[in-house]
């Protein structure tokens, strides 16, 4: 059994079987860049990875930044030996400052409902010193308390470093209300609140900045396009306007365009939400969903992986892997989804003496479970229609067709077998007159005596994998 780890201690050594480390590798090369990128974004599509892939590079930043520090320890070490202790203090301080690295979680972080404290928070744990935890939280309590006003609408925009639209706003409402003797009052207040604000806001600034002089900060915010729209987006703006800070460099994880369907859903359709996207993210690195070499499908290799003692997988060539992957991509499952159809085969082994997937079982068996547990994890429709034991023509349509000659045929076979069952005649195939050869061929495949297996039995095994896993009586 293969030992599991907690995600944030996932490593590239561990696994890596979509060979993602290079990619790490590189943004580590922009992240350590002279030139500003940040703040970057990690973009892929739900159940791609990128939460995995996150906490690996960030293993992988920890990892070399010691092997950096440790190899100028032993040169420093090397020279003290050879000069004056004066060489020697020297060299100890041409030392790299040690960087901090910090994960935050926005979607967990949404019940604390404001996101200045959650970076606030996350960044004053990261020093020891208790001095400048404190001067950190002293600075940070007017800021807190200013956007926090109960009236502050106007005075939270202006924290911000945004227009005085707000202003004008509250001079409006004092003059339709007939108040005209409160209009100069109001500009006043609001105007003193501003400039409060934005004395406190650079004090704290100021405080942050000195402190990652001497203990950078690489700032990672993911499930960002999990949050409420309203949260997300307070998270991008905090991170332009109030935590541009030297010492700070930011990256989110989110799907992108999540991102831009919240844009757009707190703003109105008709915002242009890569422009507005793109004044809080300078560099978005994707995650792409295949393995970075081969550029074979990452889901079906965590499939092969999965089930690499069974033997089905082994050739990415052999008619398993040809018609999983075909489904895959037809659907276009994620590694998320993927994810589920294991912890379902797995499942069902549990229910049935894990009588599942074997080498040694008939191909016809092997690939119609496949089909069955696929069906039962994507589709409810199909999945609830078998359960009460109709099964149609739309088993032609899930399947699909193949430009391939030979998948072509399997996915037409295997449609008749179900859809026909004791009635099927390799005649009732849907394909060509030069496929008939071909037919034969697949139907004497999948329906090989020795193993016992008849034309009747396809359709037994779809209902009966799919009734058991609804805990139902198996059909027989």
């Amino acid at each position: 059994m293969e030992i599991t780890i907690p995600l944030k201690d996932m490593t590239f050594d561990y696994r890596d079987e979509f060979d993602r480390k290079s990619i790490a590798e590189k943004v580590i090369k922009l992240l350590d860049s002279e030139i500003d990128f940040c703040p970057m974004a990690i973009d892929g599509g739900w159940g791609t990875g990128k939460t995995e892939f996150c906490h690996k590079l960030i293993n992988l930043i920890k990892e070399q930044d010691a092997q950096r520090r440790k190899a100028a320890q032993e040169a420093a070490g090397n020279a003290s030996q050879a000069v004056t202790d004066t060489a020697e203090i020297t060299s100890q301080s041409t030392l790299p400052p040690e960087r901090a690295v910090i994960y935050l979680n926005a979607f967990a972080s949404e019940t604390v409902d404001d996101p200045l404290l959650c970076i606030l928070a996350a960044i004053r744990a990261e020093f020891p010193d208790e001095n400048t935890k404190r001067e950190i939280c002293q600075k940070a309590v007017p800021v807190v308390k200013t956007l926090c006003k109960v009236a502050g609408k106007a005075m939270f925009a202006h924290a911000f470093k945004q227009d005085l639209e707000d202003v004008s706003e509250a001079v409006a409402e004092a003059a339709s209300d007939g108040v005209n003797s409160l209009i100069d009052q109001t500009v006043d207040k609001l105007l003193d609140q501003y400039a409060d604000a934005q004395k406190n806001l650079d004090a704290l600034k100021a405080v942050i900045a000195t402190a990652t002089a001497q203990r950078p900060i690489l700032f990672f915010i993911d499930e960002l396009d999990r949050c409420r729209p309203d949260f997300a987006l307070s998270i991008l703006e905090l991170v332009k306007h109030v935590f541009d800070i030297p010492g700070i460099k930011f990256m989110f994880v989110a799907n992108l365009e999540q991102l831009k369907a919240a844009i757009r859903k707190r703003y109105g359709q008709d915002v242009d939400a890569d422009v507005y996207l793109e004044k809080f993210i300078n560099l978005s690195i994707i995650i792409p969903p295949v393995h970075n070499r081969t550029n074979i499908n990452a889901s079906y290799l965590l499939l092969k992986k999965e089930f690499s003692g069974v033997g089905i997988f082994d050739n990415d060539e052999s008619i398993y892997s040809e018609f999983i992957l075909h489904l895959i991509l037809k659907y276009s499952i994620n590694l998320r989804g993927i994810k589920k159809l294991i912890q379902n085969i797995k499942i069902y082994a549990s229910l049935n003496n894990n009588y599942t997937l074997n080498k040694r079982f008939s191909p016809g068996y092997n690939i119609t479970f496949l089909l069955s547990i696929f069906i039962y994890t994507f589709n409810d429709k199909l999945r609830n229609k078998y359960i009460l034991e109709d099964v149609g023509t739309d088993i032609f349509d899930f399947l699909g067709k193949s430009e391939d000659d030979t998948l072509g045929c399997l996915l037409a076979v295997l449609g008749s077998l179900i859809y026909h069952a004791e009635g099927f005649s390799s005649e009732k195939v849907d394909c060509s007159p030069k496929q008939k050869e071909e037919i034969k061929n697949i139907v004497n495949y999948l329906c090989r005596n020795d193993y016992g297996m008849n034309y009747s039995s396809f359709r037994k095994i779809l209902l009966r994998t799919i009734q058991t896993m609804n805990f139902l009586p198996v059909y027989r």
